[in-house]
């Protein structure tokens, strides 16, 4: 499978440009800054940097280039003799604020051996930590102080894969797209397993009412409304546990935005129940009129009842799971 490139050039340049400014942010309250980029790939984006720092301040910004080799906590482990370039410090670091630069964050190793190198050549005021690329799974408690990207993601994989399968996928999740994963193994008629989706979903940035795993429906679902005197009916597209897309066959003129709807009646893959909502959107697409709903509870508080939830939180997970099963097992073979 070919590699994916997370990171293009256009993305770089804005990344690095926000990242100068939160390291000028951080230290306005320093008359001099100093970059140490450790090597290799480290050090072209300390320099980039320096050129920023220096592009959107009036300071002059010192860089230099630290070799880890001799620093790392493997070395006994390598049997082939190491390769050391040396570093480049052209400053004494005692008392200085020094920001180290590296390209990916992962276990922390990395980051652990440039501060023991730079800790050996004096004693800095501060030491923080740059990176274009975040991407989880620390193996130390270090953390950057400037992040460029965070990578998450979610892994998924069938229970019944054998342990080989689920190694390898992992390790081309993780090591050949660089990507933070969750990994769980879903097995089938499991509806518990929904709490895992929504887990990885939560690491993976979704806040709000995106947290929610959407289920996208089959051409039988329907919604149905009686307001105002007049009865319209719609098809379901998708829903979750806290709003539900529809595209109405109907005008929709007496809708109004924010409007409450009481006794919409639901159908979903088979799954019928009846809920208060609320219609917070509302938008005309190629000759049909999209509308999504929220729920609300009688007494107007968000969400459906508790009831209500946990019986669309199982149908939701085996819409989903139905629907992707044969998706993953083809990605999966594809990994492998």
């Amino acid at each position: 499978m070919e590699e994916r490139k997370l990171v293009d050039e256009q993305t770089m340049n804005r990344m690095l440009m926000r990242l100068s400014h939160e390291i000028i942010e951080r230290n306005e309250q320093v008359n001099e800054l100093y970059l140490v980029g450790i090597k290799r790939r480290g050090v072209p984006l300390a320099k980039r940097l320096k050129t920023n720092i220096e592009k959107f301040s009036d300071w002059k910004v010192e860089i230099g280039e630290l070799d880890i080799t001799l620093y790392r906590d493997d070395l006994v482990e390598r049997f082939d003799m190491p390769i050391v370039n040396g570093s480049v410090i052209p400053f004494d670091v005692n008392g200085k604020v020094i920001v180290l630069v590296d390209d990916v964050l992962y276990t922390g190793r990395t980051a652990r051996a440039a501060m023991d190198a730079l800790i050996e050549l004096g004693r800095p005021a501060a030491i923080q930590l740059c990176v274009a690329v975040d991407r989880g799974h620390r193996e130390l408690p270090i953390s950057a102080n400037f992040v460029g990207k965070n990578i998450y993601i979610g892994i998924f994989y069938l229970s019944r894969q054998n342990s080989q399968e689920e190694e390898s996928i992992k390790d081309f999740y993780l090591d050949k797209l660089h990507v933070r994963a969750g990994c769980f193994a879903l097995s089938a008629h499991n509806h518990n397993n929904f709490d895992s989706i929504l887990s990885v979903m939560e690491k993976s940035g979704a806040k709000g009412r995106r947290s929610l795993v959407r289920a996208f429906c089959d051409s039988s679902s329907t919604v149905k409304i009686e307001h105002k005197g007049k009865k319209c009916l719609a098809n379901l597209l998708d829903i979750n546990l806290s709003y539900f897309r529809c595209d109405l066959q109907t005008n929709t003129e007496n809708f109004e935005i924010f409007e409450k709807i009481r006794d919409v009646a639901v159908s979903a893959n088979g799954m019928s129940f009846i809920s208060d909502a609320v219609l917070i959107m509302k938008r005309t697409l190629n000759d049909k009129t999209l509308c999504i709903f929220m729920f609300i509870k009688r007494d107007d508080s968000p969400d459906l009842d508790l009831e209500t939830e946990k019986k669309l939180n199982q149908k939701i997970y085996q819409i989903v799971l139905n629907e992707n099963s044969e998706k993953l097992q083809t990605a999966f073979k594809a990994a492998v």
